[in-house]
Formats: C-alpha cells, sequence, structure tokens
C-alpha cells in the first residue's frame, strides 16, 4: 500500500494561465481536466512523480448542496 500525499490544491486567481505555466514551463502534463457547471477540477503532474498531482483551484464561494 502506498501512503504519502497524492494531492496538493493551490488557488489560483485564472487556471487557464497557471495551465500554461506548469505545462508550458516547467514540464508538467495535466492530469484531469473536469468541469461542473462553473466549478473546475483541474490537476497537473510531473512526468518523474506520476503518483503526486498538483490541483490549480479557483477561490470560490461553497457549492450549494
Amino acid at each position: 500500500m502506498s501512503q504519502g500525499i497524492n494531492v496538493v490544491g493551490l488557488y489560483v486567481d485564472d487556471q487557464d494561465a497557471a495551465l500554461a505555466f506548469y505545462v508550458d514551463k516547467l514540464g508538467f502534463r495535466v492530469h484531469t481536466d473536469v468541469r461542473n457547471g462553473p466549478y473546475r477540477w483541474l490537476t497537473v503532474q510531473h512526468p518523474e512523480q506520476p503518483s503526486f498531482q498538483l490541483g490549480l483551484f479557483q477561490p470560490g464561494p461553497p457549492h450549494p448542496r
């Protein structure tokens, strides 16, 4: 069983700009990019650390249940 941190969230003002920076400048690749209305779950990972994901999340109010 693998233990450790799998996803770390980072709040960004602009998800597309952050995505371009991590992919184009730092060599990360997109792991997950899913939209649900205005919410977007976006994670990237570095090719040398495939079990670790960096979540690029936009701050906002909580979503109603």
